[in-house]
């Protein structure tokens, strides 16, 4: 009993540990029932934007780290009145547990 609680209270450690941010977050949201952490949108010049998106396992790792970031997309390209155009998407994992998300785009 004393080595399943040991391996318990590891666990939990070890996974806050593990939930490092490897994006620059300005936003955290709950989404379902884990965390999403949003950057802000940077201009890159020549009408191009990107924005980032990193959710935990259970906000649905990559997929919903890929959901996140198209959403900030749209919605920032709707502000101006402009649909959003993709440009580069690129997806990974950090720490084989969270999905993180990149999204270049233009609003046209």
């Amino acid at each position: 009993m004393k080595n399943l609680k040991l391996l318990a209270i590891s666990c939990v450690l070890g996974a806050i540990v593990l939930t490092g941010c490897s994006i620059d977050r300005s936003r955290t949201s709950l989404n379902g029932i884990g965390l999403a952490y949003h950057s802000d949108i940077k201009e890159l010049g020549n009408g191009y934007y990107l924005t980032e998106v990193e959710t935990s396992l259970a906000s649905g790792r990559q997929s919903g780290a890929e959901a996140q970031v198209y959403k900030n997309a749209v919605d920032y390209c709707r502000s101006q009145n402009k649909t959003m155009k993709e440009a580069k998407k690129e997806a990974s994992s950090h720490y084989l547990v969270n999905g993180v998300a990149r999204l270049t785009f233009q609003c046209i």
